[in-house]
């Protein structure tokens, strides 16, 4: 009968296999003191023990309920705890839009709830003060210097937007309103006025405290 030290019972065996030792007549004819309790695995026996050694070695067993992988990884021996969570720990939020957000249907309504009338307003008030600033530096009859309106900031903004989907960042304004150049940019306002306005634009009054601080 084969053992392999991995048995559960290995110890068990060994120890009643010495009590049967013990207890059986001295012969001096008998010559097979271990052959009938002992016996040859197979290579295939050594094997599997070999490998089972391998497997027992990849965890080592820690103080408590948990083992510690050959990786490092800890696991629990039990299932975790299956309690509920207290009210006070539960989070609830529903995603989506909230408040007015939620009535909008177009893109065009969710960027107003960015730039609002009263944001595009501000920006067109101060970009005024700052273009009647620099007027005087011009010569009277010059078109591109004149105030901006609600209109023209949108299709500043709107050109501002197209420039990022094109990447054009990288370009010239020369390059941009160059007639080898996409027609939009032309198609908004000159090249000119498109530089003015970008040196104009304003979002707050540039005496104000607060800024200079």
């Amino acid at each position: 009968m084969a053992v392999r030290p991995d048995d559960p019972k290995f110890e068990e065996t060994l120890l009643r296999w010495d009590e049967e030792l013990d207890n059986e007549p001295d012969s001096d004819n008998d010559g097979t003191d271990y052959d009938d309790h002992v016996s040859i695995q197979s290579d295939r026996e050594s094997t599997y023990s070999t490998d089972d050694s391998e497997v027992g070695s990849e965890t080592e067993q820690l103080p408590g309920k948990v083992i510690k992988g050959k990786n490092g990884y800890i696991w629990s021996t039990e299932l975790p705890c299956r309690t509920r969570t207290p009210k006070r720990n539960i989070v609830s939020c529903i995603p989506g839009p909230k408040g007015v957000a939620k009535s909008i249907s177009t893109e065009l309504e969710a960027w107003k709830l960015f730039f609002s009338v009263n944001v595009i307003d501000i920006i067109v008030v101060h970009t005024n003060m700052e273009i009647e600033r620099r007027r005087g530096k011009y010569v009277a009859n010059c078109g591109f210097v004149n105030e901006i309106d609600v209109e023209e900031i949108l299709a500043l903004i709107g050109l501002l937007y197209m420039t990022g989907c094109r990447k054009d960042n990288h370009l010239t304004t020369a390059e941009m309103w160059s007639k080898h150049g996409p027609e939009v940019y032309r198609c908004v306002m000159s090249e000119t006025r498109f530089r003015f306005l970008i040196s104009c634009l304003r979002f707050d009054e540039k005496t104000m405290i607060d800024r200079e601080a």
